[in-house]
């Protein structure tokens, strides 16, 4: 266990440092600025060798962002999303984003995964440090015939989950969490 732990490490701290700026936690986010976000992380944390997640994410209005991801692992699709993020509220130090989430979901790669499915909900940010921020996107996932009733009912969307960011650097993140998609480590590139 220890092991798994300590090579899942070394791989992600390799990928983040040894290669080009990488690309980001899946997890949409409530306190997105203007412009556009990517990111990848390690998917299905339950299994060696991990999987992967992607996503992108760009602003078509002020408080309008829209986004997709993906996450694949050793036996092929996992899960994708396609989302709209609408931001009501933009915090600032000491006052939490809150944005409305609305997705269309697919888990073709998961026991029961299903059809397509549309799901509903919210994303909070909170920022109790310049350099942390807090998210948490929480929702409800329409469950459809065969759908496992877990995945339809908690909200195992990819776009729902919760994580914490660290700022390393302007615009790029590293975040410890855990999505709808399986992701654990990841990093957020804006720009």
């Amino acid at each position: 266990m220890r092991s798994r732990a300590l090579g899942t490490c070394t791989l992600i701290l390799v990928t983040a440092f040894g290669a080009p700026p990488a690309r980001a936690s899946t997890l949409p986010a409530a306190d997105a600025q203007a412009g556009a976000s990517a990111g990848a992380g390690l998917a299905g944390a339950g299994g060696w060798p991990p999987g992967w997640a992607a996503s992108l994410d760009t602003s078509v209005w002020p408080s309008l962002n829209l986004g997709a991801s993906l996450a694949a692992g050793a036996g092929g699709v996992a899960s994708w999303s396609v989302r709209a993020l609408y931001r009501l509220v933009l915090g600032d130090a000491g006052s939490p984003s809150v944005a409305a989430l609305a997705a269309a979901w697919g888990a073709p790669g998961r026991p029961g995964g299903g059809p397509p499915r549309p799901a509903v909900g919210f994303a909070l940010a909170y920022a109790p440090r310049t350099s942390l921020t807090l998210r948490l996107d929480l929702g409800y996932s329409f469950p459809t015939p065969g759908a496992a009733t877990r995945w339809a009912f908690l909200g195992g969307a990819p776009c729902f989950g919760a994580e914490a960011a660290w700022l390393v650097s302007d615009g790029l993140e590293v975040t410890l969490g855990l999505t709808g998609a399986g992701e654990v480590l990841g990093l957020r590139a804006q720009f």
